[in-house]
């Protein structure tokens, strides 16, 4: 990473609600963080509908997770961010569910998605609606409250040590700058 690099880095201004349905996805299938999610994943993993597998299936807790998912437009707004994801081009979504086939044998369904049949693209946005509705709307207080503290520690990191302190209080992924 070059400071040309750096000097271009945003700061998101809140949460995405596609990267926190995927995120909150991998959070479920893991057991990580035990004291501050597993209230959640015993409330959430017996919740779970069969409508929301298309969406899981493709947001395994480890490995690769399809790029499309998580579009790089900032939209908060759950069902345009979806529209975002079901536009997808089609020859995106075929290299994004090749390089999840390459990791793990993807669903019989995904093919449809990869190949943009609009059935398909519908039930998986119809599964991560549900799965937001679900699992991460009854929380987005508490979701925008962490974030923002977040981005005030960053900030006072900022503040007192410069892109260095931010850099290193990301740790375990600081860049060790």
């Amino acid at each position: 990473m070059t400071g040309d690099d750096l000097a271009r880095v945003p700061v998101a201004p809140g949460t995405e609600p596609l990267w926190e349905v995927l995120l909150s996805a991998h959070l479920l299938g893991k057991s990580e963080g035990a004291l501050v999610f597993d209230r959640w994943r015993g409330r959430m993993r017996p919740a779970l509908v069969p409508r929301m597998r298309p969406f899981l299936a493709l947001a395994p807790p480890w490995g690769y997770s399809p790029d499309f998912l998580t579009p790089p437009t900032s939209l908060p707004d759950i069902d345009a961010a979806v529209e975002t994801v079901l536009a997808t081009p089609r020859r995106r979504l075929r290299e994004d569910i090749d390089q999840l086939a390459a990791d793990q044998a993807p669903a019989a369904w995904a093919g449809a998605v990869s190949r943009g049949e609009p059935a398909a693209l519908r039930q998986l946005g119809n599964a991560v609606t549900a799965y937001h509705r679900q699992a991460v709307e009854p929380y987005r207080d508490q979701i925008d409250s962490s974030v923002q503290a977040e981005r005030d520690r960053l900030a006072r990191a900022f503040l007192t040590g410069g892109v260095e302190q931010v850099l290193n209080t990301l740790r375990p992924f600081a860049l060790g700058v």
